[in-house]
């Protein structure tokens, strides 16, 4: 699987069934992997081995390979729960909001919140509104979306893939949307597998992999805290929860030069 520089937005989003998959992943490294269930866990499969091509690990500057050496290895491997979208879920996606998010018009969606209108549901693709407007770019939409609409960062779309997976598949790097995600999200997301095997850094260019590179190496320190908080690493120390709030608390990322 050459790395995924997809251009048809009907055949990236195309799927067979209208699934939504709640985040509930297999963490594991080779064989020996523990599930990790959610409460809205309906219905178990076996995990998805992965596709992915062998060409995107073994070359050096691969984001892939470089987020999987700071997580000693481990792979998230699903998800492996599916539900498909409940009316409620269908009738509370709103048609304007939507729009508003196309059209990265924040000053509406300001306005059609304080309206009380929904932001939460999905479409018939199991796509909610961050799925979106994370595929859209627009980074000032997506911190509205998840700080004053407080919609969940976790969600799946039906073929397994989270706002991570949106973000970087966009035509060029979108580093300050990435860095907004990388403070938000759990860090899980970043090694997490759609049902096809494939991470979100599956979806970066070939061209595109030094820079993706670049912009974790600055953030490995805090992914890795974020990792120990979650589990998934050492439990860290008070020290370094210390630490990781002084991080997150400063400058927005900006590219060496």
């Amino acid at each position: 699987f050459a790395s995924a520089a997809i251009t048809d937005d009907s055949c990236w989003r195309s799927c067979q069934h209208s699934q939504r998959h709640s985040l509930s992943f297999a963490v594991g490294s080779g064989d020996n992997i523990s599930h990790k269930k959610t409460k809205s866990m309906l219905q178990e499969r076996k995990p998805v081995m992965s596709a992915l091509n062998t060409e995107n690990d073994a070359e050096e500057d691969s984001p892939l390979q470089y987020i999987r050496s700071l997580f000693n290895g481990k792979r998230v491997r699903g998800p492996i729960s599916m539900v498909s979208p409940e009316d409620q879920d269908l009738d509370t996606y709103d048609g304007d909001v939507a729009r508003a998010i196309r059209s990265n018009d924040v000053p509406k969606l300001r306005d059609l919140l304080e309206q009380g209108r929904s932001f939460g549901g999905c479409n018939r693709n199991g796509e909610t509104q961050l799925h979106l407007a994370c595929r859209r770019g627009n980074t000032e939409t997506v911190e509205f979306l998840i700080n004053d609409a407080r919609i969940p960062t976790d969600s799946t779309d039906c073929m397994g893939r989270t706002v991570l997976h949106d973000c970087c598949w966009r035509p060029q790097p979108n580093l300050e949307l990435m860095d907004l995600l990388v403070r938000t999200v759990s860090p899980e997301l970043l090694i997490a597998e759609d049902i096809r095997g494939h991470t979100c850094f599956d979806y970066c260019r070939r061209s595109d992999f030094a820079e993706w590179t670049t912009f974790l190496r600055k953030y490995s320190n805090q992914i890795v805290l974020r990792a120990r908080i979650v589990g998934m690493l050492q439990a860290p120390s008070e020290a370094d929860l210390t630490n990781l709030k002084l991080q997150e608390s400063s400058t927005n990322y900006t590219a060496e030069t």
